[in-house]
């Protein structure tokens, strides 16, 4: 069961990165403000679905397999920084370090989405980080591929 939720999980992510790609591709082709601004809050709301999507992984794995989820008002941030350690006798390091890095600047981006009228969006920072969310998804899908294997569910 875990391991369906999982794949599911990674579907929609790299659905989330897929629309993000192609939107990001039409920012040069658009001469209108207003559809550039449309754009921008697109691709942020799209980059927030990529974390929240791969936050469900997080917390699957932390309720399954750790048997405690943090708690909280940083528990966001504790289960980020909880997957990637190894917990002796129960599992390895679900993510890097250069994983858990990529990952921590879109889940505080997320809260900046959360928390900002989609005009006041800094469209130089959404595309900025627009650019890196390809190679964080490749790292984020190689970190579940390898931890899947090392627990024998995939």
């Amino acid at each position: 069961m875990l391991v369906q939720r999982i794949e599911q999980e990674l579907a929609q992510v790299q659905e989330a990165v897929t629309q993000t790609q192609r939107l990001i591709n039409k920012l040069p082709q658009t001469q209108d403000d207003d559809m550039q601004n449309a754009l921008i809050a697109a691709i942020a709301l799209n980059m927030q679905s990529y974390y929240t999507g791969a936050e469900r992984i997080f917390y699957e794995i932390a309720k399954e397999i750790d048997g405690d989820v943090p708690t909280g008002a940083d528990w966001h941030r504790q289960v980020l920084e909880q997957l990637s350690v190894e917990i002796p006798t129960v599992r390895q390091a679900v993510l890097s370090q250069t994983t858990l890095i990529d990952l921590d600047e879109f889940r505080r981006f997320r809260h900046v989405v959360r928390s900002n009228y989609a005009h006041n969006l800094n469209p130089d920072l959404v595309v900025q980080l627009s650019e890196k969310l390809a190679i964080c998804s490749q790292k984020l899908m190689q970190d579940i591929q390898v931890f899947m294997r090392g627990m024998g569910l995939g």
